[in-house]
């Protein structure tokens, strides 16, 4: 009965049809969005297809699609009462309010970040979705470069085939029919025993053993009659036939009991947790399949520039000060390749710490730390990252027709333990540049160690900060006047040194950790100014030639050095100092 239990419940649940609702959007205009609103009305889930044509289905969050797809107006789809058809409402296009959009020329959505899954058809297969849409997602599909998809969406949902108490009853079925047959055996050995001779018996399952011996018929003539060959013969006949149905019955059960492995046949008391879980989380950040596609854009538009020099393609993902550096570093080594000078190759093998900005507005911040190596990936694959350093990248997404982009890169230091932070998937929050909460505001924190820097590290500003084994602090500002000076003593010509620090125009960036404090990512530069004194020159340098296009020798050089700076300012209540995590510096420009 257990057995036939739980067939009864998966013949029930095959027997199901899913439910289709389709409509016709050769008509209509060119981009057209269902809400997981809609689809969650039928239970199941659900699949869109539009057959074999060409064309793409994005699947993101609701907020971000109407955010890439309102300049140019949509078509949105709503299932009507009986969820057989979808009527359409046409939504006018909205003009954006901090970038600008060519709206002439409708543009294809393949290739933007915002997307959680991306399929796209030439026509040779077909195009659908068949993925879960959780609370707050939705599809936008339309045809190839933005044109008309010219042909029909059917929406079917999945039936749902959970069916608990199969696997128990197949289990428990199999169970007992496999001590049914066993305890059938054992009574039937028992049984044969009985009918034999019972001296010399030995062994387990005599009875059963003395089946398949081989004895010599005896004719009956001689036993007296005891034997009648009738009946001896009807006996024989029904023992080979249990044995024929033994085996069957015994694969049978077997099959049955290797059936309930299935999720769908069992009980599953955390089903309806994790599925809540999983709509509730990720909401308004980046998912971890999103995170990885943008970091290996990253690694790979950042691999090849770095290889090739070349500025125009870095920057399709870099911009700011990442790019303003890397740019420069590329003029230097064009123009003097034995400058040793090499930023470290980006990969794409990301680290634990992760900040992903909790927003439905943009623009959009995250800080991802990721791997790096000091020569370029091989065409195996094979890279060096053992004396390379750990780089965190501030990424920023401008608006939803832009991808993110690296905005600021920091070799972070070694030894220096990151502070504590929020999972990813929870999300944090850009602070403003005022806030009061920190031990010191974020538009403060550059300008306060622009002073150490001219002053050392016995300014009054390093009060606030830990400078134990700070490196900038060794090699740059007031350090480099006392190292250039040191060189320059034995030497014919004499030089005045000076440095002057400028803040960046662009404001700080402050993310919140999370569990108390902020990363604030800055840029400063600094003025390394070189005078000859009266009736001398200087000469200028292979690098300052290469980035300046200066030649001969001139009366004052002015290097300008950028320096990227990452510091940790802890909260205002914290027994701690802001320190410096990471940073990066590179000769950006000299003049005169």
């Amino acid at each position: 009965m257990l057995l036939l239990a739980g067939l009864v419940q998966r013949v029930m649940v095959s027997s199901i049809t899913d439910v289709r609702a389709s409509t016709d959007l050769t008509v209509d205009a060119p981009y057209t969005v269902i809400s997981a609103d809609e689809l969650s009305r039928l239970k199941g889930n659900p699949r869109i297809d539009a057959g074999n044509t060409a064309g793409v289905m994005t699947l993101g969050r609701m907020t971000d699609v109407i955010g890439w797809v309102e300049p140019y107006g949509y078509t949105q789809l709503h299932l009507n009462a009986d969820a057989t058809t979808f009527t359409k409402e046409k939504i006018d296009p909205v003009k954006p309010k901090n970038f600008e959009v060519d709206t002439s020329n409708p543009t294809s959505p393949v290739g933007s970040d915002l997307w959680i899954a991306e399929v796209t058809s030439d026509g040779s297969e077909r195009l659908e979705i068949n993925s879960k849409v959780d609370s707050g997602d939705a599809i936008l599909i339309t045809g190839v470069d933005g044109e008309k998809l010219g042909s029909e969406i059917t929406v079917a949902w999945g039936k749902d085939r959970y069916t608990p108490w199969a696997g128990p009853s197949l289990l428990l079925g199999g169970i007992l029919t496999a001590l049914g047959a066993l305890l059938y055996i054992v009574f039937v050995d028992r049984d044969r025993r009985g009918l034999g001779p019972q001296r010399g018996n030995r062994g387990a399952l005599l009875g059963i053993r003395s089946i398949f011996s081989r004895k010599k018929s005896v004719d009956p003539i001689y036993t007296g009659g005891q034997n009648d060959p009738v009946k001896r013969g009807k006996r024989s006949f029904n023992a080979v036939k249990t044995r024929r149905l033994a085996l069957p019955a015994l694969l049978v059960t077997g099959g049955l009991m290797l059936s309930g492995c299935s999720a769908d046949y069992w009980v599953q008391l955390d089903r309806n947790k994790q599925q809540d879980i999983a709509v509730r989380q990720g909401q308004d950040t980046l998912s971890q399949s999103q995170i990885q596609k943008i970091i290996k854009q990253v690694a790979k538009v950042s691999q090849q520039a770095d290889i090739d020099l070349d500025e125009n393609a870095l920057a399709e993902r870099f911009n700011g000060s990442a790019l303003e550096q890397r740019a420069a570093n590329y003029k230097i080594r064009t123009q003097y390749p034995e400058y040793s000078v090499v930023p470290p190759y980006i990969l794409d093998e990301r680290l634990e710490y992760e900040l992903v900005q909790s927003t439905k507005t943009w623009p959009r911040t995250m800080f991802i730390t990721v791997a790096s190596s000091n020569t370029p990936p091989g065409a195996e694959g094979e890279v060096n990252t053992a004396a390379s350093p750990s780089l965190a990248l501030l990424l920023t997404q401008e608006n939803a027709h832009s991808n993110y982009m690296v905005k600021n890169i920091f070799a972070l230091r070694g030894g220096i333990k990151m502070p504590a932070a929020a999972a990813a998937e929870e999300g944090t929050a850009l602070l403003d540049p005022d806030i009061s909460t920190v031990k010191l505001q974020p538009q403060q924190v550059a300008a306060e160690y622009s002073k150490i820097l001219l002053e050392g590290a016995e300014s009054a500003a390093a009060t606030n900060f830990n400078l134990t084994d700070d490196a900038l602090i060794t090699s740059s500002g007031k350090s480099w006047i006392a190292t250039e000076q040191s060189r320059a003593a034995e030497q014919a010509g004499k030089a005045t040194y000076t440095v002057t620090i400028d803040q960046s125009e662009t404001p700080p960036v402050a993310i919140s950790t999370g569990a108390g404090g902020a990363l604030v990512a800055a840029t400063i530069y600094e003025n390394r100014i070189t005078e000859a004194d009266s009736g001398s020159e200087l000469p200028v340098g292979n690098v300052v030639a290469a980035i300046s296009g200066m030649e001969g020798k001139k009366k004052r050089i002015v290097q300008r050095v950028s320096h990227q700076l990452l510091f940790f300012v802890p909260a205002q209540s914290a027994d701690a100092q802001i320190q410096l995590l990471g940073s990066s510096s590179e000769l950006i420009g000299a003049s005169e």
